[in-house]
């Protein structure tokens, strides 16, 4: 079965597939905020966001370990993990590349 646990291949498309629907997401949220069509992309072939993949296989691996656990706890962890994730990248894009976002 396809879905039971993970493997690096599996990672490997979690990040491909998610940060293609994460840059066409933040282009169609960009397009209906500003009325602009920018490109939203962080690499320079295709559009992929990569601040996207990897925050889903981050997100996937840590709640995978929670399998089984109650629908609270899991929420509560995802949210905690995906908060630590987001601070994280903004920190370092604004005293890496000094972009504040």
């Amino acid at each position: 079965m396809f879905a039971k646990g993970y493997n690096i291949y599996k990672l490997i498309w979690i990040f491909v597939i998610t940060s293609f629907i994460g840059s066409l997401f933040e282009i169609l949220w960009v397009l209906v905020s500003t009325g602009k069509l920018m490109s939203r992309s962080s690499l320079l072939y295709g559009q992929f966001s990569v601040i996207w993949g990897f925050g889903c296989v981050l997100l996937t691996v840590v709640l995978h370990r929670l399998e089984g656990k109650r629908d609270l706890l899991v929420f509560s962890v995802g949210v905690i993990a995906g908060g630590c994730y987001e601070y994280v990248c903004s920190y370092l894009s604004e005293k890496v590349f000094g972009v504040i976002f």
